[in-house]
């Protein structure tokens, strides 16, 4: 209310007084510098979305004959996700933590597996993926309102409520998933190994404060 309160008088007065304005030296304002969105701050959200997704069942062990099984299908994926960012300029740095879920565990099926190859009669294999965490860093750029960003790896009262659309792909290493002898000490060919790949598409609603409360909301510069 003060800033258009000056404003009022200012052009109050260059009205009531035109014979006089042209006597009097005048020097045009400034230009008010342009506002940004501000991307800092820490952020809490909902996604949901669709993943494509392989799982690979592979046997390590000296000797064994049976080869790898991979099975692959799509499901429906959700979840939450939390971070904090940082802007400078219009570049934007962070780090982030999710959770997610798929609604029917990620099955994937493969078909009857082949007796010739060293498994028993009327065998398939099923894998599913029941929990998927990630954590890594983000790094962005930011035109205003709309910031892109790549990610990896493993105060103040102001809410912002932002809305956006996320691809990633994950790939989780092979690790051992079964053995026949306790503590895998000694190998057998019944061993096994798991490991997964995928590719997820989701929409994201995000709740982020404004900052991190250390004075009142400011803009950013491009």
């Amino acid at each position: 209310m003060k800033n258009r309160f000056l404003a009022s008088l200012a052009l109050a007065a260059m009205i009531a007084a035109p014979a006089t304005a042209a006597d009097l030296p005048y020097k045009a304002p400034p230009p008010l510098a342009e506002a940004y969105y501000d991307w800092s701050g820490a952020y809490v959200g909902l996604n949901v979305g669709g993943t494509h997704y392989n799982v690979t069942h592979h046997f390590p062990s000296p000797g064994a004959v049976t080869p790898d099984v991979t099975t692959g299908d799509h499901d429906a994926i959700f979840g939450i996700h939390a971070g904090a960012q940082w802007q400078w300029g219009a570049w934007v740095l962070g780090a982030e933590l999710a959770r997610s879920g798929c609604s029917h565990e990620c099955r994937s099926t493969s078909s009857v597996l082949p007796v010739a190859q060293g498994f028993e009669e009327n065998i398939f294999g099923e894998h599913k993926i029941i929990d998927l965490f990630t954590a890594g860093a983000r790094l962005g750029y930011a035109w205003d309102r709309l910031l892109v960003f790549a990610t990896g790896g493993f105060a103040s009262a102001h809410i912002d409520v932002i809305l956006g659309v996320e691809y990633q792909h994950f790939d989780v290493g092979a690790a051992r998933a079964f053995c026949v002898n306790p503590g895998c000490v000694v190998p057998a060919v019944r061993d096994f190994d798991l490991s997964a790949t995928g590719d997820i598409v989701r929409a994201r609603l995000t709740i982020k404060t404004h900052g991190y409360g250390f004075g009142p909301p400011a803009g950013v510069g491009g």
